[in-house]
C-alpha cells in the first residue's frame, strides 16, 4: 500500500479495490497471504504469522499496531507546523511514502488476518489493532500540516514542473483525497466526522465478526 491508498482510507469506506476479470479466477486466500508475506517481508523466510518478525501470538498484534504510530508518529514530526520540509517538495513526498508504508505494514496483515484466521483471539486482537489503526489514518486524512505541505508541493507551477509524473501524480490524488475527508471542516465539525468514522467502522467490525461468530441454538418446544 502506498502513500495515497492510506491517505484516502476514510473511515466508513474501503479503499477502492480492483475487481478481478470474470474471465479469470479470483486469487486463492493462500496466494493472497503469500502475496502479503512477500510484500511485507521482502520475500525472506520470517518465523511469524504471515512471514511478519515478531508476530508469535495474538497479543503481538497490539505490539505491532504501536510500534507502526510510533514510527509514522516520528515520520509525520519531519512536516512543520507551514507544511515545510528539511529535504523540500522530494523529502514532502518522501516522508509521506514512508509514512503509508510503516501504516500498511501492520495494518494490512491485521485486516487479513481479523477476517480470516481460524482462531477467535488472534481474530479478536487483530481486529483491535486494526481498530487502533484506522482511527490513526482518520486522523491523518484530517491533519493540516499534511494538508498544508501537499498544498505547498501542488500550488508552486515551478516545483510541480519538476516533478516526475508519477510523483506529480501522487501529490494530487493525496491532496485531492485529503479534501473529500473533511479537511475544510471546522474543528467542532471535523471532530464529530471523526466519531461518527469511527462508530461506521466499529459498526462494520462487528458485522463482520458477527458474520463468523459461531451459530447458537434455538430449541422451540411446541404441543404434540
Amino acid at each position: 500500500m502506498r502513500a495515497a491508498q492510506v491517505l484516502g482510507r476514510r473511515l466508513g469506506g474501503r479503499r477502492p479495490r480492483l475487481r478481478p476479470s470474470p474471465s479469470y479466477p479470483s486469487p486463492s486466500l493462500g496466494a493472497v497471504a503469500a502475496a502479503v508475506t512477500r510484500c511485507l517481508s521482502g520475500g525472506a523466510a520470517a518465523p511469524g504469522l504471515f512471514g511478519l518478525p515478531g508476530l508469535h501470538a495474538p497479543e503481538d498484534f497490539i505490539t505491532l499496531a504501536r510500534e507502526a504510530h510510533a514510527e509514522a508518529e516520528s515520520i509525520r514530526a519531519e512536516i512543520g507546523p507551514d507544511g515545510a520540509h528539511a529535504g523540500g517538495p522530494l523529502g514532502t513526498l518522501a516522508a509521506v511514502d514512508r509514512l503509508s508504508n510503516a501504516i500498511c505494514r501492520a495494518v494490512d496483515p491485521a485486516e487479513l488476518c481479523r477476517h480470516t484466521h481460524a482462531d477467535a483471539d488472534w481474530r479478536a486482537h487483530a481486529d483491535a489493532a486494526f481498530m487502533a489503526l484506522s482511527r490513526y489514518i482518520n486522523e491523518l486524512n484530517t491533519d493540516a500540516r499534511l494538508y498544508a505541505a501537499l498544498r505547498r508541493v501542488c500550488d508552486d507551477a515551478e516545483t510541480l514542473a519538476s516533478l516526475s509524473e508519477e510523483q506529480r501524480r501522487m501529490a494530487e490524488l493525496m491532496l485531492a483525497e485529503l479534501e473529500r475527508g473533511g479537511i475544510h471542516l471546522a474543528p467542532d465539525a471535523k471532530a464529530e466526522f471523526l466519531r461518527l468514522s469511527d462508530e461506521v467502522t466499529q459498526l462494520e467490525s462487528e458485522f463482520q465478526q458477527n458474520l463468523v461468530a459461531p451459530a447458537g441454538e434455538v430449541l422451540i418446544h411446541g404441543r404434540r
